[in-house]
């Protein structure tokens, strides 16, 4: 019996360190925590589970699940020291439970304490880098109906700690390439990022987009209203942009009051249409309390590659055709090569209109 134990530890041990092993490689949060939500299922062999990370206010966040209500993810959200998870957050200990109907930590912080609910089995585990808590893995109910054991405690502990680091890499790795305030990719991302494409464009003969945008008067908002309504703009900007572009799409804020955005496999014709649609979209949008109108100027140029150009040709271009906007009034789309820009901006805003 001892020696069967033995062996099942060890490929316990095992699996933990090959699960380990996998997400070690990833550096993307949002890929990164349902491939450690799928470890713990796997190396734990339960039915439910959450991985939650701590904000900047203290608070716990569901940012990766399985086996959960919509409702409990929606509305799941202790904080330092409430509940189980508070708790293991606020301590860095782990908590196991194999009968919640008798633990009043449990069932003081349930979404629904009036109602009557079955024993489950819950082990909550700290995720800790550096003796830092940056949020805890609950596991709830083996898919055997059997308790969880002190062993389990101890090898779910080891992938609890490998999962610590990787996430603490992936955050470092994100604030490398991101920008503080608006949370799009940075200049420097965006600049290897268009390299890449121009190599894939010319490799797989497709084409793509690039949009160079820049806030009309953005100077004037500051002065008036204020640095914070300005980073507030800005903010609330990278949000509109974001939301209207594809996954597969690249947002960055390119410095300033300037933002540049990569459409993937774009037809060279829709390019001017795809720039008046984000235009029209951001004029008609209220900024602020005080339903600022904001604007912008946009260069456009598409790359169906063309060879010795490289991306510092495509920035110049798109940059070049920017400025032709703010030349002619701003509030416009311009795109490389310039034509008759007037023509371009009223043939656009008929276009819009009727669509």
């Amino acid at each position: 019996m001892k020696e069967n134990k033995l062996r099942q530890y060890e490929k316990e041990r095992l699996l933990i360190e090959e699960l380990s092993s996998e997400i070690s490689s990833i550096l993307e949060l949002n890929k990164l925590l349902p491939k450690i939500m799928d470890a713990f299922v796997e190396a734990a062999q339960v039915s439910k589970g959450s991985i939650m990370l701590l904000n900047e206010e203290g608070v716990l966040e569901i940012k990766a699940s399985v086996g959960l209500s919509e409702r409990a993810i929606r509305e799941s959200h202790p904080k330092l020291g409430e509940g189980i998870a508070g708790k293991v957050a606020l301590t860095g200990k782990p908590i196991l439970i194999n009968d919640t109907t008798k633990d009043s930590l449990y069932k003081d912080f349930v979404l629904d304490p009036e109602k009557e609910r079955p024993a489950e089995t819950l082990l909550c585990l700290p995720l800790i880098f550096k003796n830092r808590v940056l949020g805890v893995a609950n596991l709830e109910n083996k898919i055997d109906h059997q308790p969880f054991l002190r062993n389990d405690k101890v090898l779910l502990s080891i992938l609890a700690n490998q999962s610590a680091v990787a996430i603490a890499n992936t955050q470092l790795y994100n604030s490398s390439i991101t920008d503080g305030l608006t949370g799009l990719y940075n200049q420097k991302y965006f600049r290897l990022s268009l390299t890449q494409e121009i190599e894939r464009t010319r490799r797989y003969k497709c084409s793509f987009s690039l949009l160079l945008l820049d806030i009309d008067y953005f100077k004037k908002i500051n002065d008036t209203y204020g640095h914070q309504t300005g980073d507030y703009v800005l903010s609330e900007l990278a949000k509109l942009l974001k939301s209207s572009v594809r996954a597969s799409d690249l947002c960055a804020r390119y410095g300033g009051e300037e933002f540049v955005v990569i459409f993937l496999e774009s037809d060279p014709a829709d390019t001017f249409w795809i720039g008046e649609r984000l235009r029209k979209k951001i004029e008609r949008a209220p900024f602020t309390e005080k339903r600022l109108v904001v604007t912008v100027s946009i260069g456009m140029v598409s790359y169906q590659g063309e060879k010795n150009i490289d991306n510092e040709d495509l920035i110049k271009s798109a940059d070049t055709a920017l400025y032709q906007s703010k030349n002619n009034g701003r509030n416009r789309v311009t795109l490389y090569p310039l034509l008759d820009t007037n023509l371009q901006y009223n043939v656009a805003a008929q276009f819009i209109e009727r669509t």
